[in-house]
Order: C-alpha cells, then structure tokens, then sequence
C-alpha cells in the first residue's frame, strides 16, 4: 500500500490538471503504482450497457492494448498501453478481464476507500494486482461506499488516462461530466455508442463505431 502526494514520486500528473477543488489531496495505491505511468486509455462506462456498445468497447481495449506504441526516442515499437477502469460489475470486470487477457496492465479506480471494495470485484481486483496492475482511490481506507462519490471517481478515473474513452453515458452521470471534463481540458476523448442529448463535449469526441476507428483511438495515446 502506497500513498501519493502531489509533487511526490509517482503522483500521476494527469490529476493536476483537475479544479482544485475536485482534486484529490493524496492517492491511496494498492499494487503496482508503475501502471499509473506511461501511456493509457480510461475507459468510462456505467453497467448495464446494451449489447453492441458492450462489445464493441471491449475490441476497442483489445485493439488498444495489443497495438504498438512509438518508443520516445529512436522510432522503435515499444509495448502496448495500460487501461484505466472502475470498479463496479458488468463492463468493468469485463475491461478488466481484457486487459490480463491482453497482458496488460490495468489501473482500477474505487468509488469507496479501498477497504470497502465490493465483495463482487474482489478477486478480478486480486488478480488484476497479481499481473501487476494497482488498485486506487482518492478516499480514505474505510471510506463510504456514497453514492455522491461516483463522480468523484469518475473524474480521478479520466484524469489518469492519456486518453478517454466513454460509452453510451446516461445524461448527468458521472461519466457524462467527467466526458466533459476531459472535453473542456483538451484530453483526447472517445466515445462509444450514444452520447446524452444536448452534450456539447461530443462535437470533440472521436466517435468509435466499429474496428475501423479503432486504431485512432490507439493513435491517441501515441
């Protein structure tokens, strides 16, 4: 267990870019922090998910994770990128499960402190640390769960990524704002499926709809 501080060694710099006031004021990490750095995609998705967006987000990880990534220096190819999920059932745990069928590693983000993650998602959280992957929260161990937090989350959870990807978000939910959030900060943003009615950070969004967008959301990362 590890707990970052802004300025600190391993504070994900994406979270500075948060108001203040929705920032949080330490990181509480369980696994492998390094997942956290380097290139990635969070993915922002709200159970249950029609059929078609449910899958076609899960090639998209897929896709992502196994694409090559230009190396800094020397143009050479180097591994692929992290993903950055929630903790709830559904389409998390199924990300999660794409992302060690993939061999990659994946960062997930509690809506609670992370004594109090969900029985349910206990032993994907157990495997996804297991393959080197972290589990994080901006609240306190014994912390909630609060139904007000999920937004909070959700923000974190964009923060860390690269870039963003939302599915089919339903209007006013955590993940519509923090869609906008990601929008109004110039983080690259995607989206499956349907956006909310009137949401004006979908103008920006690179729509995802089928395997031949995927490799521009893979090129976001680079």
């Amino acid at each position: 267990m590890r707990v970052l501080a802004p300025g600190g060694a391993g504070w994900p710099a994406g979270l500075d870019a948060l108001p203040r006031a929705d920032r949080p004021l330490v990181l509480y990490a369980y696994g492998d922090a390094g997942a956290l750095a380097g290139p990635s995609l969070a993915v922002l998705a709200r159970a249950p998910l029609d059929g078609e967006p449910f899958e076609t987000v899960q090639a998209l990880a897929r896709r992502v994770l196994t694409a090559p990534l230009a190396a800094e220096s020397g143009g050479a190819a180097s591994g692929g990128a992290a993903l950055i999920v929630g903790a709830q059932g559904g389409v998390d745990l199924a990300l999660q499960k794409v992302a060690l069928g993939a061999g990659a590693r994946v960062a997930v983000v509690v809506e609670a402190g992370l004594a109090r993650l969900r029985p349910a998602m206990r032993p994907g959280a157990t495997a996804a640390v297991r393959a080197g992957g972290v589990l994080v929260s901006p609240f306190p161990m014994t912390h909630g769960p609060f139904e007000h937090d999920d937004r909070e989350r959700a923000l974190v959870q964009a923060a860390l990524g690269a870039a963003v990807c939302t599915v089919a978000p339903p209007p006013d939910s955590p993940e519509d704002r923090a869609a906008a959030w990601a929008a109004e900060a110039g983080r690259p943003l995607a989206l499956v499926g349907a956006a909310p009615p009137e949401a004006a950070w979908a103008e920006n969004a690179l729509r995802v709809d089928g395997p031949a967008s995927f490799d521009a959301v893979a090129g976001l990362l680079a």
